[in-house]
């Protein structure tokens, strides 16, 4: 996300400033950069000199871990942003957004979809809960701020969170379903998601709590047939009762987590998030904006292919 985030607001005249782990910024980044600056939010004092003559602070930095890490994930999400927000409240900086996650909820089927209203009820894993407690400091400070919530499945060019790893699974031929695969779901197509972001800051609304989500509702079969077809592969479906996956993922995390640090194959968390109607709505934000989303699906799912392609084809 990051580098489309300084690619779009360096094409619109902003003067960006990149903060990140040393090696973590690409060249074709920096170039677009007037500051590049590396380091961690763990130290406050980097998120000091990061700060320094910003006007607004986009703080996507984050682990998107969702099993057991022994505190590292609540470590980065949690004192990570509390450094940020003091760092900004110290320079003077007037406005905060925090890039945040669905996950702040606990997953049950939606009917109707979700919405900024839900409670943040979620109970596990340690990614959830650090996004809950990422949150309430962000509202509890003293500057305007924003939270912007992804939808549930963010994709797109240069993601390998979940893009890359889906289009390598689809080549091999073979995917595994959990139930029948048609549980409804919200996408956040990435140029989509910084255009809104792009809006949000420019227009600047009032602090609030915002999704930012594809407007067109599809399920995890229907999504991973639009990815098979743009590869031009034939796949076979595996479907895994939900029961049976989630007693299964308990198993394997409570045996992994005894031996490695790494991620395990099969985690609740992904359970959850398979075998429920998980639809989000961004009403709020179209109302509010005005917005649509610039790029379709079907144009989302051949560029982001065409990425996979040229990168690892």
């Amino acid at each position: 996300m990051g580098r489309h985030l300084v690619s779009r607001f360096a094409r619109e005249g902003w003067s960006v400033i990149a903060f990140d782990l040393p090696g973590c910024i690409s060249p074709e980044t920096a170039e677009l950069c007037a500051r590049v600056m590396e380091g961690n939010v763990l130290n406050g004092d980097d998120c000091k000199k990061a700060c320094g003559n910003a006007e607004v602070i986009i703080h996507a930095a984050a682990l998107l871990r969702d099993w057991d890490d022994k505190g590292q994930t609540w470590r980065v999400n949690v004192e990570g942003t509390e450094n940020m927000l003091t760092a900004a409240v110290d320079a003077g900086i007037k406005r905060f957004i925090l890039i945040s996650s669905l996950a702040v909820h606990r997953y049950r089927s939606l009917d109707p979809a979700g919405d900024e209203s839900l409670p943040r009820d979620a109970v596990r894993p340690s990614y959830a809960l650090s996004k809950i407690r990422a949150e309430e400091l962000v509202e509890q400070s003293s500057l305007q701020w924003y939270i912007v919530r992804p939808g549930l499945v963010p994709f797109g060019p240069h993601d390998k969170t979940f893009s890359w790893k889906v289009l390598a699974q689809l080549q091999k031929g073979w995917m595994p379903l959990v139930g029948s695969g048609d549980y409804r779901i919200c996408t956040a197509y990435v140029e989509n998601f910084v255009d809104a972001l792009f809006r949000l800051v420019s227009f600047k609304l009032p602090s609030d709590i915002y999704i930012i989500a594809d407007p067109w509702e599809l399920t995890w079969r229907q999504l991973f047939r639009l990815f098979a077809d743009e590869l031009n592969v034939q796949v076979k479906y595996f479907s895994i009762p939900a029961g049976a996956a989630k007693i299964l993922s308990r198993v394997i995390e409570k045996t992994w987590n005894r031996f490695s640090a790494s991620e395990p194959p099969l985690t609740e968390y992904r359970v959850d998030v398979a075998s429920n109607h998980l639809y989000f709505t961004s009403a709020r934000l179209q109302s509010r904006l005005q917005w649509a989303p610039p790029v379709d699906l079907k144009e989302g799912v051949r560029r982001t292919v065409s990425w996979f392609l040229s990168s690892y084809g």
